[in-house]
């Protein structure tokens, strides 16, 4: 991995609680929790935040499977006497639905919308860089300020913006393949099409996971967004029990809420994106720290002292000049 970046060592000097030298810790899946619902209030302010942003984008996507499924199967889906069943017991659906509806209904309502769309696309990454942050170092039992996920996320707008569009086009490629009627062209094309889908979501799923370490990376170090994929993508791979963790972390939130639908709507804006981010954090630190952290504050240490013996052998230097004498001769008798 690369070791021309900078660590942002000032993201590190919050002080926190901290942990007594013989204070022993619970098992790492315990700890999680404590640490969790110890700073719940925090994290379900986070998760707030990251829900009302994500709001537009959403109704966008659902907008997005409308169109591509055809606004008149949708409604006949909807007017089905079945559906009525389904929207009991999962009413984020309609909620949804409802959404599209309201900003569709006129031209004013569609730019407001778009306005909407926009700004939530352009502070996803942001947001996401900011819980990060509070997710790495809340994990770590060091402190936080509440306003740290927008003032983070804005300190590290140039990577993480672009990182955000690039969270985008991947999850809307996934709709395109899922949602999209391939049955009217080629069978030969839409076989491959059939192919891609199912390769397009494997992708995905590893893609999840490789983002989690490129925001954390984002806020640790100072990197190009190239140098940021890179590390990303060989912290992810090469730590692959880690990875499974984020992964299982992620299934059991989606069958949380699948099989308890009803209290998903408090559980999806309260509770599953904070705690999501808030596993990641705790388990992707230990090979970001060894793997990056350390090796970089290595090499600072070893920059400084070489610096610091250069500065003693000028000053010896100059202090035999100004004694008479030359460096590297012996004074005549």
């Amino acid at each position: 991995m690369a070791a021309h970046f900078n660590l942002k060592l000032y993201n590190f000097e919050k002080e926190g609680k901290g942990v007594e030298k013989d204070e022993k810790k619970p098992v790492a899946f315990l700890r999680v929790f404590i640490l969790y619902f110890r700073n719940f209030w925090k994290m379900t302010l986070f998760n707030l935040a990251r829900f009302g942003a994500l709001i537009p984008l959403v109704a966008v996507a659902v907008s997005a499977v409308v169109i591509m499924m055809g606004e008149d199967a949708i409604n006949s889906f909807i007017a089905a006497e079945s559906f009525q069943t389904f929207n009991q017991s999962y009413p984020w659906v309609m909620i949804f639905v409802n959404i599209y509806h309201f900003f569709t209904e006129s031209s004013l309502k569609m730019a407001l919308g778009i306005l909407l769309f926009a700004a939530s696309a352009l502070s996803l990454g942001p947001l996401s860089a900011g819980m990060a942050y509070v997710s790495r170092n809340t994990s770590r039992e060091e402190h936080t300020f509440t306003t740290d996920i927008f003032s983070v996320g804005w300190e590290n707008k140039k990577q993480a913006i672009p990182m955000g569009l690039l969270d985008l086009l991947a999850t809307f490629s996934v709709l395109l393949y899922f949602f999209y009627d391939f049955a009217g062209i080629n069978p030969g094309y839409g076989m491959l099409m059939n192919f891609l889908k199912y390769f397009a979501v494997v992708v995905y799923v590893f893609y999840i996971v490789m983002r989690v370490y490129a925001y954390m990376i984002m806020v640790t170090f100072e990197m190009t967004f190239g140098e940021i994929l890179k590390n990303a993508f060989i912290l992810a791979y090469s730590n692959l029990p880690r990875t499974l963790i984020i992964w299982a972390t992620i299934a059991a939130i989606v069958a949380l809420n699948v099989f308890l639908p009803l209290p998903s709507l408090l559980l999806l804006p309260l509770f599953d994106i904070s705690f999501t981010s808030f596993v990641a954090g705790f388990v992707c630190f230990a090979p970001l720290d060894k793997h990056m952290i350390q090796p970089t504050i290595q090499l600072i240490r070893e920059q400084k002292e070489q610096e610091q013996r250069e500065k003693e052998e000028k000053e010896a230097a100059i202090e035999l000049l100004r004694s008479g004498r030359q460096p590297g001769r012996k004074k005549k008798k």
